[in-house]
């Protein structure tokens, strides 16, 4: 039984960052998945600079710019109130976002990460239980989906960073102590002969409660370039549409004149994928022996475009407290500074997007003040614009205090700091 600093249950975007931070801390890391990648997830998504940054820091950053999605600079959003255009503010040197496919993107992470020293990755390795001694999880057991050996290994922490529906999660009752109802589903396709725009953007059109509808061009094929077109009906329509999925998918975009031309001669490259209305929550992220991270312990509505960055932050974090313990620090400080530090960061943000997500009738009065200063300003739009880029949403949501982090703290709270100058910028406009 081999023994590592730390067991991490799923190689996506927030175990594979969590491996990458570990390593570069000097901990021996085993990373596990029970799938072989490249292997395709549902998720639909423009990584920003915000998260391209966090990659930069694990090394990673030059090869997701080698993947070649086409930079995104320009966000447009047509609203029920109005239309507002504008550009992503510069973040960590980038002032562009990436529209990103998951089967190519988690393969390049995951070799890359695989290369840094310190770290073994298992694909095809399922965790079956978690080994406990007086209450604290100790290790991991688990089979090798191609030998079908069963074996097991020792930990001080095993981190469950395995999505919606976490093994690690449900294994250790990890509680859930916030959450909504969901305000909608998603479904989304890749398609090939989209006729893009002069200049890549994300385009946003939401102008009715009914639904949303992105569409954004990602990397592409062996066939070609690829347009994303994402749509987010309201959650009450749902058992409506799971009756014929492709059919309202369909007609969902083909109801937007502007995109029944656009993509009149397009082809659908993939299956439509999707997920049905799912809460969103917070999870306590620690407890004896393990830890949570990305969606297995904090997911936010789609339709604000945090998903990468948050569960690559969380992963920051969380390797920022195992730094903290190696160095002396107690267990329950460091993992309670991880907790809360998350929940500071994240609130706003996850108030934010609930906010702009309702299905209400009536547009909430926070979004048509701010689209209707945005309309009439376009250094003000480029701001409102940029919050998932990287201008943090406490100037528009609030954000409570941090009174707990201690001297070891500094160097990873100085990425918030920059968000809070940033947010002093837009004050300013």
């Amino acid at each position: 039984m081999r023994d590592f600093d730390v067991i991490i249950v799923g190689a996506r975007l927030a175990g594979a960052t969590l491996a990458g931070f570990l390593s570069r801390a000097g901990k021996e890391v085993l990373l596990v998945d029970r799938v072989k990648f490249p292997r395709d997830t549902v998720s639909c998504a423009v990584a920003y600079a915000k998260a391209v940054a966090l990659w930069d820091a694990i090394g990673a950053g030059e090869k997701i710019d080698a993947i070649g999605a086409p930079p995104i600079r320009r966000v447009r959003k047509v609203a029920p109130h109005t239309t507002i255009a504008g550009y992503l503010l510069p973040y960590g040197g980038r002032d562009y976002g990436y529209g990103l496919r998951r089967i190519t993107l988690d393969d390049v992470l995951l070799r890359h990460v695989a290369t840094m020293p310190g770290i073994t990755v298992r694909e095809r390795f399922s965790v079956t239980d978690l080994l406990e001694e007086n209450g604290r999880v100790i290790g991991v057991a688990g089979k090798d989906l191609g030998s079908g050996a069963v074996e097991q290994f020792r930990t001080p922490l095993v981190a469950g960073a395995d999505g919606i529906h976490s093994f690690v999660a449900r294994r250790v009752r990890a509680d859930i102590y916030y959450s909504h109802p969901p305000e909608q589903c998603h479904y989304y396709a890749f398609y090939h002969n989209f006729e893009p725009v002069a200049e890549p953007e994300l385009f946003i059109h939401q102008d009715s409660p009914d639904q949303s509808v992105l569409v954004f061009e990602v990397n592409g094929d062996d066939e070609g370039d690829l347009m994303a077109v994402s749509w987010m009906p309201a959650a009450r329509r749902f058992e409506t549409v799971r009756e014929d999925i492709e059919t309202a998918y369909v007609n969902a975009w083909h109801s937007i004149p502007e995109l029944a031309e656009r993509g009149r001669n397009a082809t659908r490259a993939t299956p439509i994928l999707g997920r049905a209305p799912t809460d969103t929550y917070y999870r306590k992220p620690y407890g004896p022996g393990w830890a949570l991270v990305g969606d297995a312990a904090y997911y936010t509505d789609p339709n604000g475009g945090r998903g990468f960055y948050d569960a690559l932050r969380g992963a920051e974090l969380l390797a920022h407290a195992i730094e903290q313990i190696a160095r002396g620090r107690p267990w329950a400080e460091a993992m309670r500074v991880y907790h809360y530090a998350r929940d500071y960061e994240f609130e706003p943000s996850y108030r934010f997007v609930r906010s702009m997500s309702t299905r209400a009738p009536e547009r909430p009065p926070m979004e048509v003040k701010l689209f209707a200063l945005a309309a009439e300003d376009p250094a003000f739009a480029d701001c409102l614009l940029s919050v998932n880029h990287g201008v943090g949403v406490e100037r528009f949501a609030g954000a409570p205090s941090l009174p707990f982090t201690g001297p070891g703290d500094t160097a990873v709270f100085d990425r918030h700091a920059t968000e809070r100058r940033l947010n002093d910028e837009v004050t300013a406009l």
